[in-house]
């Protein structure tokens, strides 16, 4: 039996050219180039989001604390401050400065109408302005109860200053009663207590935002009363 061996030519070979492998190689290491591009695009794009997230939220914390909380918070404790002065001064041992039933008298009544067109007033007039013209920055985008209280309380003293008079004769009992020397509507006992909180609450949130690129994204939930939310 005879046996035949085929021969292959050369020419009918299949084999990759040194030509063929080194343009594969080429192909493969552009890929990797183009995909190394764009993750570190990506990565650049998202971190370049993030940090700007964060810087707007650091401005705007800013501007809470520079136009709105920070003010209402040395205004408040002036007004504290300049209310124990004079409750001290001239009604000590009185629960309240006006009383039906203990009127002051008339120098005691002078003492305060000067002092609230003097002191109360001003400061009160630059809180409601601090709330009014910053209510952008609140926290929800709401006025808080306490704050409309206050803002209420203003102005409706502004209407009991408006009706004392230079002729009034204080040493009458009807220009020294509580009606004719105070607001119709009190001030809010609660109102100093939401802006320390406030005050508080937003300086902790700029520290932990200007702590880390990811501030924003770790930020404890403030829980507030709600007088105060």
């Amino acid at each position: 039996m005879k046996k035949y061996f085929v021969v292959r030519h050369p020419r009918f070979t299949r084999t990759k050219s040194p030509k063929v492998q080194e343009s594969g190689s080429v192909y493969s290491g552009v890929a990797a180039s183009i995909f190394l591009a764009i993750a570190s695009a990506a990565i650049g794009y998202t971190v370049s989001f993030v940090d700007e997230h964060r810087k707007t939220q650091i401005q705007n914390v800013n501007l809470q604390i520079e136009k709105l909380y920070g003010p209402l918070y040395a205004y408040s404790v002036a007004s504290r401050q300049a209310w124990e002065d004079l409750h001290n001064t001239y009604r000590k041992g009185k629960v309240y400065y006006f009383n039906d039933n203990d009127m002051p008298n008339a120098e005691l009544v002078e003492v305060w109408r000067r002092w609230m067109k003097s002191v109360f007033m001003p400061i009160n007039v630059k809180m409601e302005s601090s709330i009014v013209e910053n209510s952008q920055l609140l926290d929800g985008n709401r006025i808080y109860p306490s704050f409309v209280e206050l803002i209420s309380h203003v102005e409706s003293y502004k209407a009991t200053v408006a009706s004392w008079k230079d002729t009034d004769d204080l040493a009458q009992p009807q220009f020294r009663t509580a009606k004719a020397n105070t607001a119709v509507i009190v001030y809010p006992l609660d109102i100093d207590r939401c802006i320390e909180m406030r005050l508080q609450a937003t300086l902790r949130r700029r520290a932990q935002l200007q702590e880390s690129w990811l501030g924003f994204l770790s930020t404890t939930e403030e829980h507030f009363p709600g007088y105060c939310s």
